[in-house]
């Protein structure tokens, strides 16, 4: 089965998406960029990726509730943490699995073709913190409990360390 490589930017334009895009376009993965609506017009010269628009995800849960900062680096912060909510809607309203997330400036240099299990893996760099720069989801219900259980006033690196001390 093919792996999808998904890419999130939200609220603010990272142009460096677009680097990371062309380094996976050498290999053979199913790309998806969800992102404004806004900056699509950024990707039109890459035809061979799908463009998600965050407008069509329900992140209402996260909005309503996140208690971090949105002004430091253009809501660095809040953006960060608002992804992880933008790739469970996706993954869930088009029931995808095998997904690989990857930060925008985290290129990959393989195809990743390896034997994944039905679990979630990622970047634990210390035992209380996770930098989630790649993440593997077999199937979106994996997430589920990383959502119910968010503490909105902490970013998605301590909440997905404590996804994973508890899981």
């Amino acid at each position: 089965m093919k792996l999808e490589v998904v890419l999130v930017s939200t609220d603010c334009y990272q142009k460096y998406i677009e680097k990371n895009i062309e380094q996976l376009l050498k290999f053979d993965f199913n790309i998806s960029v969800i992102t404004d609506k806004k900056f699509f017009k950024n990707l039109e010269k890459y035809k061979d990726i799908k463009k998600i628009s965050t407008e069509e995800l329900d992140v209402n849960l996260f909005d309503k509730n996140t208690k971090l900062n949105k002004n430091f680096r253009n809501g660095f912060w809040n953006n960060c943490s608002k992804r992880i909510f933008l790739l469970y809607e996706y993954m869930k309203k088009f029931n995808i699995g095998n997904v690989i997330h990857l930060e925008n400036d985290v290129l990959l240099y393989t195809d990743m073709n390896y034997k994944f299990d039905d679990k979630i893996y990622l970047t634990m760099d210390s035992k209380n913190r996770c930098i989630p720069g790649i993440m593997y989801i077999s199937r979106y219900q994996l997430l589920k409990k990383l959502i119910d259980n968010y503490n909105y006033k902490h970013n998605d690196m301590i909440n997905i360390s404590n996804f994973y001390n508890n899981n």
